[in-house]
């Protein structure tokens, strides 16, 4: 430009590259000088408040005019420093620090100097995502007729920023999805086991993480079935008629409370297999005597027990029950004999039986008939089992029980005349048996011919003689 004597360089639009040196001549002199651009240095972006959470990220960015100005950044007035949570990153004119994981330290201002330039925002650092939390409702139960489907609730606290996983553990290891299935809705978790067994019962680990943390929760899994059968079980203090079971209770109870025992007897005399006998509530003495056995009868029993999913297996006692006494009747009294006898009296003598049938014998009883009318005799013959050997048919009879001997004097009387053993018998015994005959010849007789046809080779020997006697005491 020129005015007057002036003359001037003017930059419209001063660029950096317009920089360096300059001269002016004239004819007879020359001048020089530098030209040194500066930038105009500002922020053309400078910082933004910001909030953020707990573990979360936060970048600061500014953007200076200069690119090559140097740039230091501070928070709450004390100086930041690149670390392992803090980066500090320069592309030419923008500037950046970024907090990998944000905490409530880094609350505050944060400020960007720039010699004498600087900007400033406000950091508020919220609670941030944390682990979820689990709040299973107990009991977890259900029957093993079908799935088993349970929810567990459960919440996160603070920011809720990342997606929850849920899985279910047994014995620590994670259950697959052939045996579980899982859903996973905003405040709750629902579980289904598809398959669920009594033997599955038991402590299960629920399992929920997030970006910010893993939480468990131990629970048990109640899947109820019915009861394991009645153990212990014992029949003892067996008789004729009773006989005592004793019981105690299952292993399991299947996971509900029991209800009552059911006792089943079954009668080998009677075809249809097992009937009832008892029901007996599962709070009582397990305990029952059963009185209705028949004596000699065998017996199986078995016994059940019951919750409101039914009845258990039942446990059969392995062995048959012969209702009986533990004792057996006394043996016999091979031997008894009449010592002497008179109108009102009659002295017996016999030997102990050969066995007690396992039980101390208390006492014998004796037994007497009296001799009934004539009319009556023919009706009631004396009824005694003999054993007769025979060393010679007419003249040989061994009567069992002599003792009743004494109820049929003609048998005394035959048994003087006609065996050779007269002098085993006193003879007051032949004289009291010989009046009896003489007084009651036609009763006598008779007697001896209706038990002839009972027992005909006992008595035939002796139908001639008596019915010789018999006409003899008629001609007397």
């Amino acid at each position: 430009m020129k005015d007057g004597k002036k003359r001037q360089l003017v930059f419209k639009s001063i660029r950096m590259e317009d920089a360096g040196n300059y001269s002016c001549r004239t004819n007879a002199d020359e001048t020089a000088c530098e030209l040194i651009v500066d930038f105009e240095n500002k922020f053309k972006k400078p910082l933004q408040d910001q909030t953020t959470f707990e573990r979360q990220p936060a970048t600061f960015e500014v953007e200076l005019v200069d690119p090559e100005a140097p740039l230091t950044w501070f928070i709450n007035g004390e100086e930041v420093k690149p670390g392992d949570n803090i980066e500090i990153v320069k592309q030419g004119a923008v500037h950046k620090l970024i907090i990998k994981e944000a905490a409530v330290a880094h609350e505050g201002e944060v400020k960007a100097v720039c010699g004498n330039l600087e900007t400033s925002c406000q950091l508020s650092v919220g609670e941030g995502e944390k682990p979820p939390s689990i709040k299973p409702e107990e009991p977890i139960e259900g029957p093993v007729t079908k799935p088993l489907i349970f929810d567990v609730p459960y919440s996160v606290p603070g920011a809720r920023i990342s997606k929850v996983d849920a899985k279910l553990l047994k014995d620590g290891k994670p259950m697959s999805a052939k045996d579980v299935e899982v859903k996973i809705l905003d405040k709750k978790v629902i579980y289904t086991i598809k398959k669920p067994s009594r033997e599955q019962t038991g402590k299960y680990t629920i399992k929920m993480n997030n970006k910010a943390g893993v939480s468990t929760k131990e629970v048990k899994i109640n899947m109820q079935d019915k009861p394991s059968p009645p153990t212990n079980f014992e029949v003892s203090e067996i008789f004729s008629t009773s006989c005592v079971l004793t019981f105690g209770p299952p292993k399991d109870d299947g996971g509900l409370p029991l209800t009552y025992y059911t006792i089943e007897r079954q009668d080998f005399a009677v075809k249809g297999g097992w009937s009832q006998v008892a029901e007996i509530p599962a709070d009582e003495p397990l305990r029952f005597k059963c009185e209705d056995l028949e004596n000699k009868k065998q017996y199986k029993f078995k016994i059940l027990i019951s919750n409101k999913l039914g009845a258990s297996d039942p446990n059969i006692h392995p062995k048959v029950i012969l209702a009986k006494d533990p004792w057996d009747e006394p043996g016999k009294i091979l031997h008894v004999e009449v010592m002497d006898w008179g109108p009102n009296h009659a002295d017996l003598r016999w030997s102990r039986p050969e066995s007690d049938g396992g039980s101390p014998i208390t006492g014998y009883i004796i037994e007497s008939r009296v001799r009934p009318p004539s009319s009556a005799f023919l009706c009631h013959p004396l009824s005694v089992p003999f054993s007769i050997p025979y060393s010679c048919p007419f003249f040989t009879l061994y009567l069992l029980f002599p003792s009743a001997l004494p109820l049929c004097p003609f048998f005394t009387l035959l048994y003087g005349v006609f065996s050779f053993r007269t002098s085993s018998m006193s003879l007051n015994h032949f004289f009291c048996s010989l009046g009896h005959l003489l007084q009651h010849p036609f009763s006598t007789f008779s007697y001896v011919l209706s038990c002839s046809l009972q027992h005909f080779f006992v008595f035939v020997p002796f139908l001639v003689p008596s019915l010789c006697l018999y006409i003899l005491c008629m001609l007397l």
